[in-house]
């Protein structure tokens, strides 16, 4: 190496110092302009010289280098850094689009991530849903199958990947599927609810419920399907069992609707044969109603001259064909009350009457009565009472006498020889209830066993041919049965053939303490004594039977009242109008307005200062009517017929000393007395016995043409007025019978009514006989 001088080598080092300042300070110009890749390397090899060995060269190369970058800065490095920063931003842009499609490169990445976890869920859900599901191609090739589908048909996955769906359906599925349902799929792109059966791969046969959704390709043909299925065997075997049942029970229904025509048709028959029946025995009993009344009629007159031809003066053979013809006149009338009572019985409309009575006497009239017959067949008759005491009861002497006498006369009648006794014993007494044993026995020829189960029939005898020598209807048994019935009772009986018969009955009662009652017999008042007591006060009389209006003012004027009279309800508030009084008698049952409507309209137009006393004048004793009558605004009530006293203490009882009538007390229970007429003056009583033989007869004759009619109306109403004209001469009988008429007629039950007013007929001849001898 050629060694240099000193001042030399300071030379070189100054240019070479000189050369890395100007190095540095253009290569911080130059340092991002795009020439300097090329001067760089320059630079760099530069360095690489050994600088102890070319450090003159080096430091020459570096100076060089380093005076042509400021020519270079001005002739090229400066309109190229102009052009660099345009390429500055633009190079900025490309990394922010760089950094921006890394972004969506990881949100893709992130998407398919989801994607592929979707997926892998779906096909989760795909093959394990506990559902059929499949895919198939236009061509109706399955392209996949869930797990559940190859479970439920039996078959491995790849046997049926590309197979034919056909392959798994019935002929007849088949052609739904190939000729309706991928076509209508293709076009409509969804079914719902197609009903295939599928062939498992065992050969059984499900019925299946399929519903599909089509999938489309971007030009809109079509790809696949997904479809998911229902195995509805369970469903389908119900509907069949479903329609079985409904075919069975049309066939049911027909076979119940041809039964019910049946059944109308029947149901009519017998409604026709009932109607028949009903007017059979309607007419049956009214051919023996009238039959009877008619035989009664002419029987009267013949009992009656027999009877008044035996109070004459009579020969020995005259006496008995008196005696013989009262006989037979006595037994025929025991038939004619045996079909009265047979009819009435059945129509059901006999009643019993309760009555205080001691059944000592009734088996002693009995005995009495039926003595001179047996006495005539040499048969001893004798009663057997097994208590001391005496005892009262409540109860139906007369049937009990009916039943009795009934009994006695047919032992009698078949009793040649020997004895017949009617006991009567206590067979129990818990008071008030007490049990008699009626028994009837006797010695005659007995009942056949096989007769006695009929012996209670009607026209029934154990041996008919003893009616050709004794007489009868055959009805006394069935008669005396349906009686003890009605008091809760039953014939039995006990017989053995030639020994004798025993029948008897338990008969249920109450008894009556025995009181001593003393009986007022002075029927006559003083008037003045009256009013003394009970200042004169004005009363009004509504009432529109004129008998009873007539009894009333009679014994008003007797207790010393003024009295006026009104026929009807609205009479009676003109009147009111007109005059003020101080108590009214209201009538309940009266034409034009009755006496609840009249009471009403009392109630509502007069207050209570000015408004009357209204008591109610009525024939019905039920405690409910009367508390009815008082909900209207009535005061009281008067029971019919009329007691005198009754009236006067009624008047009493709404009075103060102060002549004010008291108007809040309300009456007590009071029982009619039935010799009202007995209690009137003369005169009087012979109007009243006058008024009443001018108006019954055409109130029984309106009855008997509403009997024709049936006209239920007309017999309530005709039957209720001559109620009330038995009531006021004291008949209760008759009063009592033309209320179960009246009852017939509100419930419209006309069964049996002729042979009623057959016996309304007989009743009212007896009342006008007894009256006409009451008459002064």
């Amino acid at each position: 190496m050629k060694k240099e001088h000193l001042p030399a080598k300071l030379l070189s080092s100054w240019k070479i110092i000189f050369g890395i300042i100007l190095y540095i300070i253009s290569a911080e110009l130059l340092k991002e302009v795009i020439i300097f890749s090329w001067i760089e390397p320059y630079l760099e090899a530069s360095f690489a010289i050994d600088t102890a060995e070319n450090l003159s060269e080096v430091s020459e190369y570096i100076l060089q280098a380093a005076l042509l970058i400021p020519i270079a800065m001005y002739f090229v490095v400066r309109p190229v850094n102009r052009s660099n920063t345009a390429l500055l931003q633009l190079n900025q842009k490309y990394i922010n689009q760089n950094d921006e499609l890394q972004q969506e490169i990881e949100k893709r990445k992130t998407a398919d991530s989801e994607l592929a976890k979707s997926e892998n869920r779906y096909r989760y859900l795909y093959n394990h849903t506990p559902v059929m599901l499949h895919s198939i191609n236009k061509e109706g090739k399955l392209l996949s199958v869930s797990e559940f589908w190859l479970e439920k048909m039996g078959y491995e996955r790849e046997d049926v990947i590309g197979a034919d769906i056909a392959n798994y359906l019935t002929e007849d599925s088949q052609k739904i599927v190939k000729e309706e349902a991928i076509p209508r799929l293709i076009k409509e792109g969804r079914i719902k609810e197609f009903e295939y059966q599928f062939v498992k791969k065992n050969g059984e046969t499900i019925d299946i419920e399929l519903s599909a959704i089509a999938e489309y390709d971007s030009q809109g043909q079509f790809m696949r399907s997904l479809s998911v299925l229902y195995d509805i065997s369970k469903r389908k075997q119900a509907e069949k069992k479903l329609i079985l049942a409904k075919e069975k029970a049309e066939r049911d229904a027909e076979k119940l609707q041809a039964s019910h025509v049946e059944l109308e048709f029947k149901t009519l028959a017998l409604e026709q044969a009932r109607l028949e029946a009903v007017q059979a025995t309607r007419a049956k009993s009214q051919f023996l109603a009238t039959m009877s009344h008619e035989i009664r009629t002419p029987m009267n007159g013949v009992m009656g001259t027999a009877q008044l031809l035996a109070k004459t003066v009579l020969t020995n053979d005259q006496r008995k064909y008196v005696k013989t013809l009262l006989t037979s006149g006595q037994q025929l009338l025991y038939v004619i009350n045996d079909i009265l009572d047979y009819s009435k019985l059945e129509a059901n409309k006999l009643t019993l009457i309760e009555e205080t009575f001691d059944p000592r006497a009734c088996v002693k009239e009995v005995i009495d009565m039926m003595k001179s017959h047996a006495e005539e067949k040499k048969v001893s008759l004798y009663s057997v009472v097994d208590f001391d005491t005496s005892l009262l009861v409540l109860g139906d002497p007369i049937r009990l006498k009916q039943i009795l006498n009934n009994l006695v006369n047919n032992a009698i009648k078949f009793t040649q020889k020997g004895e017949i006794s009617l006991t009567v014993s206590l067979v129990s007494k818990d008071p008030p209830h007490v049990q008699l044993l009626f028994k009837i026995k006797d010695t005659g020829i007995g009942i056949p066993p096989d007769r006695i189960p009929s012996l209670f029939e009607e026209f029934t005898q154990a041996d008919s041919s003893i009616t050709r020598q004794t007489g009868g209807t055959g009805l006394g048994l069935s008669i005396c049965q349906k009686l003890l019935h009605l008091m809760e009772s039953e014939l039995l009986v006990k017989s053995q053939e030639g020994v004798g018969s025993e029948f008897y009955f338990i008969l249920p009662l109450l008894e009556i303490p025995e009181v001593n009652v003393a009986i007022d017999n002075d029927l006559s008042f003083s008037p003045s004594e009256i009013i003394e007591e009970i200042p004169m006060i004005e009363i009004l009389v509504v009432e529109d039977n004129q008998i009873n209006q007539m009894i009333a003012e009679d014994m008003l004027h007797a207790l010393g009242h003024s009295v006026d009279i009104a026929s009807n309800g609205q009479e009676a508030l003109i009147q009111l109008e007109k005059k003020t009084y101080d108590l009214v008698l209201m009538d309940i049952h009266m034409p034009v307005m009755d006496g609840l409507t009249t009471t009403k309209n009392i109630m509502q137009n007069y207050p209570e200062a000015n408004r009357p006393i209204i008591i109610a004048l009525t024939a019905d004793a039920l405690s409910e009517e009367k508390e009815r009558y008082l909900q209207t605004g009535m005061n009281d009530c008067l029971t019919k017929p009329l007691d005198l006293r009754e009236l006067k203490t009624l008047l009493k009882k709404y009075s103060d000393p102060n002549n004010k009538l008291k108007k809040s007390v309300v009456a007590e229970e009071s029982f009619a007395e039935p010799s009202i007429v007995n209690k009137l003056n003369p005169n009087l009583r012979n109007q009243l016995i006058q008024l009443f033989q001018e108006h019954s007869p055409p109130l029984i004759e309106a009855l008997k043409t509403a009997a024709i009619k049936n006209d239920a109306h007309t017999i309530k109403e005709s039957a209720h007025s001559l109620k009330g004209n038995a009531l006021a001469i004291g008949a209760t009988d008759l009063a009592t019978f033309c209320a179960s008429l009246q009852k017939a007629g509100e419930i419209n039950q006309l069964d049996g009514i002729d042979a009623d007013l057959i016996r309304l007929q007989d009743m009212y001849g007896q009342v006008v006989q007894q009256l006409n001898q009451q008459q002064c």
